[in-house]
């Protein structure tokens, strides 16, 4: 069914079986938001960047909440698939008080520094430089990345917005205004693979791992695709497994 679900979300269909979905009976311990009038789904918690797979909600639809902002909340069919929604267009109902309370992450550049493509010196270019006091939102992060040409030296970086532009700086450019803490580890389940980025796309396989397999996260979470012949969306961890760094979809994993 949710594989019928997703090429469904692709196509842009909201059919019946969208509809009996998102409208189950709530749990009293659910909290719900229904929309008055179609709005815009998006892909990232600043509401900027339209979900690509689901890009309008229609009205009279429920969805379950999985994190609520002053303004805006995280909607979810699934672990795996979800879109951020300015509440203001709906309602909410059910109760929301045990519901994560979603904050932007703010941050301030402590000394000139570079705005990168990826979170690493030898494979990502400088989009642009960053001066001292720049402030800028924090998306995502930590994640190990090379902090050095001449050496495989690694450090954290986060994925930040500044403006209308999106990169990667060195956490010890950042003074971070609130600690955005990780998993430490996590144990592997079926079909478990390790990947070079957070995206079945444009990615390769570093190696399979075994039901049981203990793995260290040392980054994340990031969003990244999951199914390479639809646009959806999930959630990944980047772990080190022996002397193997990789990436792994939070639904391959069970934390401790």
């Amino acid at each position: 069914m949710l594989k019928i679900l997703m090429l469904c979300l692709c196509l842009g269909l909201l059919n019946p079986l969208i509809s009996v979905l998102a409208q189950e009976p709530a749990l009293e311990h659910d909290c719900w938001f229904t929309a008055s009038e179609d709005i815009p789904a998006y892909g990232d918690s600043e509401l900027l960047v339209r979900h690509p797979a689901f890009q309008t909600m229609e009205a009279g639809l429920s969805f379950r909440v999985a994190e609520l902002g002053e303004t805006k909340a995280l909607l979810t069919i699934d672990h795996a698939f979800g879109f951020w929604i300015e509440i203001s267009n709906g309602i909410l109902s059910g109760d929301c008080t045990t519901v994560t309370q979603y904050e932007t992450q703010f941050a301030t550049v402590t000394a000139n520094t570079r705005l990168w493509s990826y979170l690493d010196v030898e494979t990502g270019e400088v989009i642009q430089p960053l001066s001292q006091d720049t402030e800028i939102i924090v998306m995502s992060g930590a994640v190990s990345g090379r902090i050095r040409f001449d050496s495989s030296v690694r450090g954290n970086w986060y994925q930040i917005r500044v403006g209308d532009l999106t990169g990667w700086v060195w956490a010890e450019r950042l003074n971070l205004q609130q600690d955005q803490s990780i998993v430490e580890g996590a144990t592997a389940l079926n079909n478990t693979r390790l990947w070079t980025l957070p995206t079945v796309v444009d990615s390769l396989v570093v190696m399979e791992l075994a039901k049981g397999t203990i793995v260290n996260i040392i980054g994340g979470p990031v969003s990244g695709r999951i199914r390479v012949d639809e646009p959806i969306t999930g959630v990944w961890y980047q772990v080190q497994v022996d002397n193997q760094i990789g990436w792994v979809w939070e639904g391959r994993l069970e934390f401790e």
